[in-house]
């Protein structure tokens, strides 16, 4: 059986479009790779905003007005959750789902430990 000889065109086009799809392959990942930094850095950013504007209430114990804070920054996506407490005493939480008690479970260290966690 003879091998035919293939052209020397085909396999230029074949070669051609195995590199562009690598090329569109590699670019796609490195976009997709590029946009989720730039967003965990934006959220980063603004938990570091809310926490730097939260000090002052904090250290007066204005516990009200920071709550209508994280509730607003809730609502911004700013958060997925979080737990206020003073010594051992829960002064007020959020979580989605309302069954759970976060303040407890983030005691216990249920949670991933890489995510903000943040103590005063």
């Amino acid at each position: 059986m003879k091998l035919k000889k293939k052209s020397f065109l085909v396999i230029l086009l074949v070669s051609f479009w195995v590199g562009y799809s690598l090329l569109s392959l590699t670019q796609i990942i490195y976009t997709t790779a590029n946009y989720k930094k730039n967003i965990n850095d934006l959220q980063n950013k603004n938990i570091d905003f809310i926490f730097e504007t939260s000090t002052d209430y904090i250290l007066s114990e204005n516990f009200e007005s920071l709550e209508a804070q994280m509730k607003e920054a809730t609502k911004r996506n700013f958060f997925n959750y979080y737990c206020f407490m003073k010594g051992n005493k829960k002064i007020f939480e959020y979580y989605p789902n309302a069954d759970v008690a976060i303040c407890e479970t983030l005691s216990k260290g249920h949670f991933d430990k890489s995510k903000a966690n943040y103590k005063t």
